[in-house]
């Protein structure tokens, strides 16, 4: 077995998120993606320029799935 290949759950898992995400996303105001064909091959950042904690799920639901089975996520402080 590969060391790199994604297990099972993981791929069920992630594949869940994004529909769960998306049809959240739909119903409260339209999730629409464009340019993921200019995503580069290799590892990439990819920071929002919004100050919300939703911005992290927005931009999961959209990446392609083959990418976010390996995000990172890292945030700031709140604000006080």
């Amino acid at each position: 077995m590969n060391g790199d290949a994604p297990n099972r759950p993981a791929v069920t898992g992630a594949v869940a998120r994004k529909a769960l995400w998306r049809a959240l996303l739909t119903l409260t105001g339209g999730l629409r993606v464009r340019g993921t064909d200019r995503l580069p091959a290799g590892p990439c950042v990819i920071v929002a320029n919004h100050s919300s904690h939703a911005d992290t799920a927005v931009l999961i639901a959209a990446l392609p799935a083959r990418r976010r089975l390996r995000v990172e996520v890292g945030g700031g402080q709140p604000r006080l």
